[in-house]
């Protein structure tokens, strides 16, 4: 009779444990790491077995233990659609990469409408010995849309063949920490048709793009986005445009309206020659700023020097800018170190190579 009593009793205990997948990370975080409750990926398939976990049963964590290797969007375009718990995607060694060959005319990471997800140390890289092939629109690398708290942290994008990373109508992401090199595009391209805001761009590397190493566009009601601490050299160095007919000037980084509530601070721009492009009088600037509808949007404490365009350049249409405040930077051997008449210049800037600002460390 105590047997069967014990047994019983057991069984209904049993019953009332709630299975692992349901709770929130942190409860995770409290008894076992994430990673014993990862879901291992070695190649596509298993990739997508994962994606699909992920989103049925709520696995928190994903683990890339062999190199993806994409040959055709049958077999690697992965969609990331009403994810809703807690994801983190990771290598378990740096060779463990995403990596597409052949058809770049799909977005090989493709997250939409979901929340929560981790990218961290992968690399994202294209492999082919040409550029983008003639009469193709190749696609970004991984895509980005009405999507919430979104990080992207220590990843590496080499050599795409579109824009690296394309992020629209999404607000609460954070790309920190990471590396952008050789696309035959844009690098990261943030677009608002309706709503983007709270996006931290922070202590990352863009170098030798092709195009514009940063297009930003962020339609904000309240909160701030920040650019900040990151190194921009030599960026649209080949005048690859996306949204201009040839010939067009272009910069570094770019700010197009509406954009409000942004700081752009402590990032140094240094420039490139690319005498193909300079014999045309294309050059490459550093910071551009220009569309309708930019406000409070500070430019505060960087470092420009070296582009043969314009240090900070306005360019058309400049139309309702209001609250744009250039204060504390640095301009050295520009073409034209500030070139931006449609704002009061202030004399907090400073333009030689051995001047110093108080916001700078010594």
């Amino acid at each position: 009779m105590l047997y069967v009593l014990f047994s019983a009793l057991l069984l209904i205990s049993l019953s009332l444990v709630t299975p692992i997948y349901s709770q929130e990370p942190n409860a995770v975080s409290q008894n076992l790491s994430l990673e014993e409750y990862a879901c291992i990926a070695d190649g596509p398939e298993s990739f997508k077995s994962c994606l699909t976990e992920a989103k049925t049963t709520g696995v928190p964590f994903i683990k890339i233990t062999a190199p993806i290797i994409c040959e055709s969007r049958n077999d690697c375009s992965f969609t990331m659609t009403g994810l809703r718990s807690f994801l983190k995607i990771s290598p378990t060694l740096p060779e463990n990469k995403f990596i597409r060959k052949s058809d770049f005319g799909y977005s090989l990471i493709s997250v939409d409408d979901s929340v929560q997800i981790e990218f961290t140390g992968l690399t994202f890289e294209d492999q082919s010995d040409t550029s983008c092939p003639g009469g193709t629109t190749c696609q970004p690398f991984v895509s980005v849309k009405t999507s919430n708290n979104i990080k992207f942290d220590k990843v590496s994008f080499v050599k795409t063949q579109g824009v690296s990373l394309k992020i629209i109508d999404s607000r609460d992401i954070s790309i920190l920490g990471s590396s952008f090199k050789e696309s035959d595009k844009s690098a990261v391209e943030i677009s608002a048709a309706n709503f983007t805001e709270k996006i931290k761009i922070e202590n990352n590397q863009f170098e030798n793009n092709a195009g514009t190493a940063l297009v930003f566009q962020s339609n904000s009601i309240g909160s701030q986005s920040t650019i900040g601490n990151n190194k921009f050299i030599n960026n649209h160095s080949k005048g690859a445009y996306s949204n201009c007919i040839y010939p067009c000037t272009g910069a570094q980084l770019k700010v197009t309206g509406p954009t409000s509530n942004l700081k752009i601070s402590n990032n140094i721009i240094s420039g490139g020659i690319n005498s193909a492009l300079d014999s045309l009088g294309l050059y490459s600037s550093g910071i551009e700023v220009g569309g309708q509808n930019i406000n409070n949007t500070s430019l505060y404490c960087n470092e420009i020097s070296g582009n043969r365009g314009s240090g900070i350049v306005q360019s058309p249409p400049f139309i309702n800018i209001s609250s744009v405040t250039i204060s504390e930077n640095k301009l050295s051997g520009n073409g034209l170190n500030l070139n931006i008449p449609s704002v009061q210049s202030d004399d907090t800037n400073c333009y030689t190579e051995s001047c110093k600002l108080s916001c700078m460390p010594s």
